[in-house]
C-alpha cells in the first residue's frame, strides 16, 4: 500500500478528470493488494466506498446516468473525499454544511451522520412489496 500513500502526497486534483484519475490508481493498488495479500475489512470498505465516489464523478462527467444504487451515504463520501484528498477542504465543509441543511430542511430537525446513514440504508433497501 506504499504507493497509495504516494499518491495521497499529490496536491488536490484540480478538475474531475484529475479525480477520476486518483479514484483510478486507488482502486487499482487496492485491487492488486486484494489479489496478492487479501484486503483488511476497512481496506475492502475504503474499496467499495471509492467505487461509489466514482460512480458520483462518471455521472458528473457524463460517463454515467447516476441513477445507480450507491450503498455509501452522501456524508460518508464526503469523508472519503478527506481521506484520499479528492477535494480541497474547505469544499468538503461547504459541501457538508450544505447537505446537512438541506436534510434538515426535509426533516424538520438536524441529522447527525450516523442518522442519515441509517436513513439513506433505509431509503436504499425498503421494498414495500416485500411480504414480511
Amino acid at each position: 500500500m506504499a504507493r497509495r500513500h504516494t499518491i495521497l502526497l499529490d496536491e488536490v486534483p484540480a478538475d474531475l478528470a484529475a479525480v477520476a484519475e486518483r479514484i483510478e490508481q486507488l482502486t487499482a493498488a487496492l485491487g492488486t493488494k486484494r489479489e496478492t495479500k487479501g484486503l483488511s475489512k476497512a481496506e475492502d470498505r475504503e474499496w467499495s466506498e471509492l467505487l461509489d465516489y466514482w460512480v458520483h464523478v462518471e455521472a458528473l462527467q457524463g460517463k454515467r446516468k447516476g441513477d445507480e444504487d450507491i450503498a455509501t451515504d452522501p456524508l460518508a463520501l464526503l469523508v472519503v473525499a478527506e481521506r484520499f484528498n479528492l477535494a480541497a477542504p474547505q469544499q468538503i465543509q461547504k459541501l457538508r454544511e450544505h447537505f446537512t441543511r438541506q436534510a434538515s430542511r426535509i426533516v424538520g430537525v438536524e441529522l447527525s451522520p450516523a442518522q442519515v446513514k441509517k436513513l439513506h440504508h433505509l431509503l436504499r433497501t425498503f421494498n414495500p412489496a416485500q411480504p414480511r
